[in-house]
């Protein structure tokens, strides 16, 4: 493709629904979404686009603000999560879980979030100016609300915004709704998130100020996940479900609990074919510490589908495992060595190649076989209990996609 000012010409030229088939650094990558440095830009999980939308329409919406296509072999990259934009993060309303570069909170990025559109979700709520009024149940409310967040996967609160009121269009941002400074303070709003028992480590409250003349904010918390179960001021604990807050169970509350006493690990998968390298592809799968314990062993184990969007063969130890289902291939990924532990706050890759240049698959008997049609991941990490995931194929040959088991429903 020629020399770096070359590739990033041929970048911007192709403006932001380009998509990309050949490695950048992450200097280039910086430079053509206009950040300044390796630690300002933000990763996006597939998922975190839209959980609801057919693969087909989050590829659309994707494609307009990533780039693809890096073969990490060939230039020792493993390949980057998807780049986007500060705005786009903003908009989206993502967790600041993942270590994201602090960005501000400002009027334009909430105005661009109801103006887009960006629904509800387990880390995403709106509340009315109305929900912090002084009485004790709005009180209790607010308590009950950041608790459950800090009780699930975090998340953030937007005090100053209306939703709307129908049933088809619940969950979306209406208008701003925003809150009389000399009424409610950031000091009332902190004392009041204090009295969660106990008190939630690094949460964060941002005021956003809306109109100088009229002297009225916006409250934006921040709330990061937990170690342990933070109880609201019903004296009861509460956990985030989708679009709502509900009291937890009693082994939902130990779970919770027992997040400071076994490592915590988070996964993504991305299954990597080299484009300009016919044949050849990558299993990858990234885990993240994001606990405060350290992981001294781990291990990731796979089914994949012998077809995945064309059939697939990956480099041993595997075995070819036959379910009721269909055929898959079994195999586990580890660390090359034994003595290699997963640090708190730190990451790493696993790797396996594969091949996608396969003509056909059969039985000893000569008959075709059919394949499974689904990735099922298992993740291990010492005392950790195992994160089991089913995902779609698509959503792993598309992007990084989470690895998370399902929430128990109500």
């Amino acid at each position: 493709m020629g020399s770096p000012p070359r590739r990033l010409s041929a970048c911007r030229a192709a403006g932001p629904a380009a998509v990309v088939s050949f490695p950048l650094s992450v200097k280039e990558q910086c430079q053509l979404t206009g950040l300044h440095h390796a630690g300002a830009y933000h990763t996006l999980i597939a998922r975190q686009l839209n959980n609801r939308a057919p693969i087909a329409r989050r590829a659309t919406e994707a494609a307009r603000l990533r780039i693809v296509g890096w073969d990490a072999p060939s230039h020792g990259r493993i390949p980057p999560f998807p780049l986007v934009t500060p705005s786009f993060r903003a908009c989206r309303g993502i967790s600041p879980l993942l270590d994201y570069t602090a960005m501000a909170w400002t009027k334009e990025r909430i105005e661009k979030m109801i103006a887009d559109g960006v629904e509800e979700g387990p880390t995403l709520d709106y509340k009315r100016a109305a929900s912090l009024e002084k009485s004790d149940d709005k009180r209790i409310e607010i308590t009950k609300d950041v608790s459950s967040f800090a009780n699930s996967s975090g998340g953030t609160i937007i005090y100053g915004v209306a939703e709307f009121q129908d049933g088809d269009r619940r969950h979306l941002p209406e208008r701003p709704d925003p809150i009389q400074r000399a009424e409610i303070s950031k000091e009332w709003l902190e004392q009041i998130i204090q009295t969660i028992q106990p008190r939630i480590e690094g949460l964060q409250v941002y005021p956003v100020a809306w109109d100088e003349k009229a002297n009225t904010v916006c409250y934006v918390v921040e709330i990061p996940q937990s170690d342990t179960a933070h109880q609201a001021r019903d004296h009861r604990y509460h956990m985030r479900y989708n679009f709502t807050t509900q009291a937890m169970e009693d082994y939902q509350v130990r779970d919770v609990m027992n997040r400071g006493t076994h490592p915590r690990i988070r996964g993504w998968i991305f299954v990597n074919k080299h484009p300009g390298r016919p044949g050849e592809g990558t299993i990858l799968v990234r885990l993240k510490n994001v606990g405060r314990i350290l992981a001294r062993h781990f291990m990731v184990h796979l089914q994949l589908p012998l077809d995945m969007n064309g059939l697939i063969s990956v480099q041993g130890p595997v075995v070819m495992h036959e379910r009721e289902d269909g055929f898959c291939h079994e195999l586990r990924l580890m660390p090359e060595s034994a003595e290699s532990p997963l640090f708190p706050g730190s990451d790493t890759t696993l790797q396996r190649p594969i091949r996608t240049d396969i003509s056909e698959w059969r039985h000893v008997n000569g008959r075709p076989m059919d394949s499974v049609r689904d990735v099922r991941v298992r993740m291990f990490a010492d005392e950790m209990p195992a994160i089991e995931a089913t995902l779609e194929v698509g959503s792993v040959l598309f992007d990084w996609a989470e690895v998370s088991t399902p929430a128990p429903a109500p």
